[in-house]
């Protein structure tokens, strides 16, 4: 746990300001002298870790510690503590420097001068803490690995697991506070008595607690002695390092004691009362947030009586310069009081940028809008200490904003000590693509080799939070260059965003192998689908003594003139340098390691390598390896697929060689027929066989290229209203399960082995283009599984769950690449021995349930919920989900959602109920013996169903109580599916010889209609009444398995003519095509008094009347209106320009504008359309007229202006 520091008082403020512009020296300040001595507690020994019982059920020691943690906020939320934990201070950042970009700022990787070689890299423990605090340490045969709040012991030769997962507090048993287990742990090994030191703190006892654990061998599974100390409250964050006379600590608690040291030589044998001296830090760099780095000590021991170092940074944003600030602590054991502890050093470094603003929202995740904490104030854990006699060196590093954009990158120091101050050797910022690099760690090991390892993001490259390691060569070291040249490495890719906290870290580990002081073990957290993953690798580098091997490649390498081939280094044994020839190339020659060349004139071109290393170098020539020619365009094409049903898209993609750079597609029977894009699509809406041709041009001249009879259109099978599609599986008789459905483009199915359904599969497939083209895949991993049923949310993100084939258990996975990898989300877990997971659901982006078979005593459906995505899953134990049968249990996919309502069968006559997206549940009897279909047209009105001897009941009321339904004949019995947005309609669909075809009911199955008796139907869903799929059996890849409704027809009124006057008559008609046919008319009128059920019936109106055309095509049901207006008999409109009337449609007010003001006699008459005058008004010689309208009733009029003689008539509508 890491928590953010909260302000000093003004008045500290105030002395500390001061203090820091009086002491500007490079060293040598005034000391200050203990604030406390105080001594442990020891209390005992441990059993041996070994023999303490590992944590069976994470996820319920999850739950209870959570629990437990509610109530001690009982006692913390008593009183208000670090009110500004959140804060980091850039008091000073307009003046903050370096601006823009970072001054050693290492953009690429250099020629890699050492290839890594792995020793393991293996899962370290999971974690559901906000952050996890992983850090773990090597030692001669184990590594042991602490997170929040538990550890692990590995056999590091095997990196078998030899003790734990074990609760943290449980190395500190019977100690005040131990029953806290809060965390912030912490686990160093100590070389130089070869032994284990292991800390947390409890934050729950009055007095705040430091719990340190020191091993009794080098056994870390072995016992050890445990002490608890009293320190000031809230010791956050705190770091230990190892030193000769000292284990040395330092926590975020500025303001009080923030700086420590334990008497190391009682602890180590077990002493009843180690000491324990703490300062108050007068020099903190004033970045709110913050703990200085003790110094831990690697290989050989500091000099006797050698103070023990504390080390951190100060960013001039915060105040001051950019600089590390270099503590000493002096204890004196026997005389504690004369201990000192003081700042003796200020040194300039290369300006750095930790500002990434004042919240914990810095690193950007690919899929997420969450950003990651990137830790920016401070030192990250370790700062490591070496001796090697005639100087001393430290290695340290910290996160930076590389260019002002959040970029993150590691910045890095080594510090060498020849004599009696401390100089920067090198120090570089390593940040080599776009990508963000931090909560990093760093060692140097004997050989003056670093190894730096951290937390990896880049949502450019759609890599989720990972991590990788680089390093710096022994040879590189020599020269102080500050650039890492050893090839950065993938630890472990992440697999998901962490979405719902920021919290990321909040520090990791990275040590050196005691035993041969060369390889680098390194731990952290990354990216886990469901939960946060660590990872531990150990690693070391190769140096290469042979020379290189040379050997390249270029692309492409036959080509018109002016094209770029880029060339390829392919060689071996790690070249340090490369001088190439490109005769006909511009440049002739390079000394890149991939150039990349021009050929402008045609001809055949020689390329020749010279590579370079140490150790030698290596000539290679490729005769005639370039090919230049003036050449027009090699035309190819294809079109997927090339066998459709009418009204199906063919999908053309180019292929032609030589750079095209125009296209003319010619498609007879496309539509369209013909195409200048380079990748067209094309619908053919008629059966038939039709040639595709493609003319393509370059530079050189034109190409053409026809493929006879290159498209099959079939005409529509006959299954009445559905179109066949290819589900795109290559195995036959694949039979589709089930369909999810996200919009009228993006549809997924999964499906059964047709030929042997005891053959377990995985098979899937995806639509995204309204089911033109479905692409099949496999989820792969899980052979021991297949499909329940898979729940889609988009293209590209879904989840699947996952049941046993034998025995118990089951998954639930995600997929956020359409398929191509699924993850598992691990907290439901479905793992007790009854599991058997039958179905999971999302009711939106966020929410889900998922159940099983019922497990426990007594038995309830084991059911988990989601809030966030599956990122967590919690079990419910709603008493609604308890099964009272022994035997009882439910159905792969027999669910049903109408909103927020889910229901699901069982093998008995219950069904289950939940109507607030699966967090309570109810159940009621169907009086069924089974119930493995249920479906619901709404929340209130369903059916359920026993298939094997098919029996169903219907409830008008949710579920609550159920009725005897007597099926007709024509009602499939398969599987049926709501329509949704039509009221009352379900579409039903048959597979069995007895039961083919499809059919459907518009009144809750009162009576059902036959769409078509012939095809057998596995499966059917509806989106809305035009989206809706049907599943069957594939013939091939190519052919069959899925049907696709037809949708609605598509309808047009109109009338002729639209306009008559009184005494005429116009013909309607209703223009409807598409749909599944045997079209149904209804017409009514507006006024009322017209009914038809002709497609073109004759109608002679008194008045203007809308017309409405209702069609029906089976379920579904179309409208349209068209408008007859009715004229009086005799009036005609008569224009002129001198007058205008405004606004027409007009509401409360007509406005009559005349240019002319000399009209004498001038009157205004308004008639409605029998020829009646509802308004007559004189108005002499006004060249402005209202007219008030609210009192005439909306309708079409006509307004006519006299003076002698007609001077206008026009037609007018009034609308209310």
């Amino acid at each position: 746990m890491r928590k953010q520091k909260f302000t000093f008082s003004m008045i500290q403020i105030i002395i500390v300001s001061l203090f820091l512009l009086s002491f500007t020296a490079s060293y040598s300040q005034e000391v200050v002298h203990p604030q406390s001595v105080t001594t442990g507690v020891f209390h005992g020994l441990t059993p041996a870790l070994k023999d303490i019982p590992a944590i069976k059920n994470l996820k319920k020691y999850e739950k209870n510690r959570a629990d437990m943690k509610e109530k001690i906020k009982e006692y913390e939320n008593g009183f208000e503590r670090n009110p500004d934990m959140k804060r980091k201070n850039y008091s000073d950042a307009i003046n903050a420097l370096p601006g823009t970009p970072d001054p050693v700022w290492q953009k690429d990787a250099p020629a890699n001068k050492a290839n890594p070689t792995i020793v393991k890299n293996f899962a370290g423990q999971t974690s559901n803490s906000f952050p996890p605090d992983c850090n773990g340490a090597i030692g001669p045969n184990h590594f042991m690995q602490t997170i929040n709040v538990t550890y692990n012991i590995y056999n590091k030769s095997t990196g078998a697991k030899v003790a734990g997962p074990t609760n943290m507090n449980t190395l500190f048993s019977g100690v005040t506070g131990s029953n806290c287990n809060d965390g912030d742990p912490i686990i160093i090994y100590d070389e130089f008595a070869d032994r284990w030191l292991a800390a947390e703190f409890a934050l729950c006892t009055s007095n705040n607690t430091m719990l340190v654990a020191v091993s009794t061998t080098n056994d870390p599974t072995g016992t050890w002695y445990k002490y608890s100390f009293d320190v000031d409250d809230t010791p956050d964050y705190m770091k230990f390092g190892v030193w000769n006379d000292g284990y040395y600590m330092s926590t975020n608690n500025g303001g009080l004691k923030d700086v420590y040291v334990f008497e190391r030589s009682v602890m180590l044998t077990g002493g009843a009362s180690p000491k324990m001296i703490g300062f108050s830090n007068a020099w903190r760099p004033n970045s709110g947030f913050h703990c200085i780095m003790p110094c831990d000590n690697d290989f050989t021991a500091a000099s006797a009586g050698a103070p023990g170092m504390f080390i951190t940074i100060n960013d001039n944003a915060w105040g001051g310069t950019d600089a590390l600030w270099i503590y000493e602590l002096d204890a004196d054991w026997t005389t504690t009081s004369n201990s000192t502890f003081t700042r003796i050093q200020t040194l300039s470094v290369p300006a750095f940028d930790s500002n990434f603003g004042s919240s914990w929202d810095n690193i950007a995740q690919y899929n997420s809008t969450q950003k990651l904490d990137a830790v920016n104030q401070i030192l990250m854990f370790r700062a490591q200490y070496i001796n090697f006699g005639s100087y001393q060196t430290i290695v340290c590093q910290h996160t930076v904003d590389v260019d002002a954009t959040d970029h993150a990158g590691v910045r890095w120091y080594e510090l060498r000590n020849n004599g009696s101050t401390w100089e920067i050797r090198q120090s570089g910022t390593y940040a080599p693509d776009a990508g963000h690099r931090w909560m990093g760690a760093i060692s140097m090991n004997a050989n003056h080799e670093i190894g730096l390892a951290y937390s990896y993001s880049n949502p450019s490259t759609n890599t989720y939070p990972s991590l990788k390691f680089t390093g710096q060569t022994s040879s590189e070291n020599s020269l102080a260059s500050g650039t890492f040249d050893v090839t950065e490495t993938n630890i472990v890719t992440g697999t998901g965003a962490q979405t719902g906290a920021n919290r990321w870290g909040d520090y990791s580990q990275m040590s050196v192998d005691p035993t041969d002081q060369n390889t680098f073990w390194f731990t952290s957290e990354y990216g886990k689908s469901g939960t946060k993953g660590t990872q531990i690798i150990g690693f070391y580098f190769n140096l290469t003594t042979n020379p290189p091997i040379a050997n390249f490649s270029g692309a492409p390498t036959t080509m018109l003139p002016g094209t770029t081939v880029q060339f390829t280094d392919n060689s071996t044994n790690l070249p340090t340098s490369w001088i190439w020839d490109f005769p006909g190339g511009t440049p002739s020659s390079s000394t890149d390691q991939n150039p990349s060349i021009v050929y402008s004139t045609a001809g055949v071109y020689d390329a020749t390598l010279i590579v370079v290393n140490g150790y030698g170098s290596d000539t290679i020539t490729k005769t005639a390896y370039i090919e230049v020619i003036e050449q027009t365009p090699i035309i190819e094409f294809v079109g997927n697929p090339a066998t459709i049903t009418a009204g199906a898209t063919v999908f053309y993609t180019d292929q032609t060689t030589f750079s095209p750079t125009s296209w003319l597609w010619d498609f007879p029977g496309g539509n369209p027929s013909s195409s200048t894009l380079q990748n067209p699509q094309v619908a053919y809406d008629a059966a038939g066989v039709y040639d595709v041709t493609l003319t393509a041009s370059n530079t050189y001249g034109p190409d053409t290229l026809t493929k006879t009879a290159y498209i099959t259109v079939n005409a529509p099978p006959a299954t009445g209203g559905w179109i066949e599609q290819a589900a795109g599986f290559a195995e036959p008789s694949r039979g589709i399960s089930g369909f999810s459905i996200v919009d009228a483009n993006t549809a997924w199915a999964w499906a059964y082995d047709g030929v042997n359904t005891s053959n377990y599969i995985r098979d899937f497939t995806v639509t995204t283009n309204g089911g033109n083209l479905w692409t099949a895949n496999s989820i792969t991993g899980y052979d021991a599984y297949s499909i329940a049923n898979i729940c889609a949310l988009s293209d590209l993100v879904a989840y699947a769950g996952m049941y046993p084939t034998g025995g118990a258990g089951g998954y639930v996975l995600k997929t956020t690449d359409g398929g191509v990898s699924w993850t598992p989300q691990t907290t439901a877990t479905f793992n007790n021995s009854a599991s058997f997971l039958n179905f999971v659901y999302f009711f939106d982006a966020n929410n889900g349930v998922c159940m099983g078979d019922p497990i426990g005593s007594p038995k309830k459906f084991e059911v988990y919920n989601t809030t966030d995505g599956g990122d967590t899953w919690v079990l419910n134990t709603n008493s609604g989900l308890a099964m009272t049968i022994s035997t009882g249990y439910g159905y792969v996919n027999d669910f049903c959602t109408v909103g927020d309502n889910i229901w699901f069968g069982t093998n008995t006559n219950k069904v289950y109920r939940s109507t607030d997206k699966g967090m309570t549940w109810a159940n009621s009897s169907t009086a069924l013996t089974e119930t493995n279909l249920v479906s619901f047209a709404d929340a209130l009105n369903g059916f359920a169903w026993y298939t094997t001897t098919f029996a169903a009941k219907k409830t008008t009321n949710g579920g609550s109580t159920w009725t005897t339904y007597t099926a007709p004949t024509n009602m499939r019995k398969s599987d049926i599916s709501r329509v949704p947005g039509l009221a009352n309609t379900y579409v039903s669909v048959g597979a069995a010889q007895t039961d083919l075809g499809s059919s459907y009911t518009r009144n809750l199955g009162t009576a059902w209609d036959t769409i078509d008796a012939s095809a057998q139907y596995t499966a059917v869903k509806f989106l809305d009444q035009n989206i809706g799929w049907a599943g069957g059996f594939n013939t091939d890849a190519t052919t069959g398995g899925i049907y696709k409704w037809f949708g609605a027809p598509t309808l047009y009124c109109s009338a002729n003519p639209i306009e008559i006057t009184i005494g005429g008559s116009s013909s309607l008609l209703a223009d409807v095509t598409g749909g599944w046919g045997n079209y149904v008319y209804s017409w009514t009128s507006n006024p009322a008094g017209f009914t038809s059920t002709e497609a073109n019936p004759t109608v002679s109106p008194t008045d203007t009347t809308d017309y409405t055309i209702v069609v029906t095509s089976a379920f579904n049901e179309v409208s349209s209106t068209c408008t007859i207006s009715v004229q009086p008999v005799g009036i005609s409109e008569l224009e002129n320009s001198e007058i205008n009337v405004y606004p027409n449609p007009a509401n409360a007010e007509l406005n009559i504008d005349i240019r002319k003001s000399n009209y004498n006699n001038l009157n205004v008459k308004i008639y409605n359309l029998v020829g009646e005058v509802i308004y007559s008004q004189n108005h002499n010689n006004k060249t402005s007229i209202k007219i008030d309208l609210s009192k005439y009733a909306a309708g079409v009029y006509y307004v006519a202006l006299y003076s002698n003689a007609e001077l206008m008539k026009k037609k007018i509508t009034i609308i209310k």
